[in-house]
């Protein structure tokens, strides 16, 4: 007996094969139209440009895998990605918002700051060839020092795609993908969210309640550093007032300073 059960042992820990891989190359493949929200954000972003900064966030495992198919509750084989999946899918972004009409440069003093929550493509077999359902989840809003409105920066936008056609075509994966960033941002950028011209903040230095940038930035790195969470800091900023506006350089202090983006939002938003 004592052989089968050193035989059991070892088969023990022998790790299980992984799942066979296809390759992807994430680029954009528009489809044949013109997103219905691309006229509305274009003339919401007349005259201005904007610069992409996009961060992966997805949860922990591996980053280059993004879909599968699977049939029946098996797992056929994964999609991994050739390149690092945060650059396909900035690539996607910046391209899709130039189709649209909107300025994307380097540099530009406008910012979107996006988190990539998710990206998955799943392959599901049909009767004859494939279906392709992505899904994309993005989180972030528009860094803009002039004081437009900018989008809900704690929300996440879902989007998603969907294709059809052959099986294992990495083209069809992509055009899903898409679809499905092209859905997360049109609802980002929504005139509704974004483009209406907020007024300037006014100042009164005889406000008891109104505080300079650098002390009020002082007073919320105190309660940060004790340990304090967003909802306080969130009223702390309400409940006081800038005594003039954030500059630019107040912002990106503010920003390094590890402060959440909302709290930064609602320090300037008019009392």
């Amino acid at each position: 007996m004592r052989p089968v059960l050193v035989l059991l042992a070892l088969s023990a820990t022998v790790p299980a094969l992984a799942a066979p891989s296809r390759e992807i190359v994430i680029q954009r493949v528009a489809g044949k139209n013109v997103h219905p929200q691309a006229q509305a954000i274009a003339a919401a972003w007349a005259e201005r440009s904007v610069t992409v900064v996009l961060h992966d966030t997805r949860p922990a495992g591996d980053p280059a895998i993004v879909g599968a198919q699977q049939a029946k509750g098996q797992l056929l084989y994964e999609w991994r990605s050739k390149q690092p999946v945060v650059d396909g899918t900035r690539a996607i972004i910046e391209q899709t918002l130039k189709s649209w009409g909107v300025a994307v440069v380097a540099n530009s003093p406008v910012e979107f700051e996006i988190s990539l929550q998710k990206l998955r493509v799943d392959e599901v077999p049909e009767t004859f060839g494939s279906s392709y359902r992505a899904e994309v989840g993005l989180k972030g809003g528009v860094f803009d020092p002039e004081g437009r409105a900018s989008t809900t920066p704690g929300r996440v936008f879902d989007g998603f795609g969907k294709s059809s056609g052959p099986d294992r075509r990495a083209k069809l994966c992509n055009e899903a993908l898409t679809a499905a960033v092209e859905d997360a941002l049109a609802k980002m950028l929504s005139p509704v969210q974004v483009g209406t011209p907020k007024p300037a903040l006014t100042t009164d230095a005889g406000d008891p309640n109104s505080v300079p940038p650098k002390e009020m930035l002082k007073e919320l790195m105190r309660l940060k550093d004790a340990g304090v969470g967003e909802p306080v800091l969130l009223g702390y900023v309400r409940q006081r007032r800038l005594a003039a506006p954030l500059s630019t350089d107040d912002i990106l202090k503010w920003k390094e300073s590890g402060l959440p983006e909302s709290v930064i939002h609602a320090a300037q938003e008019i009392k």
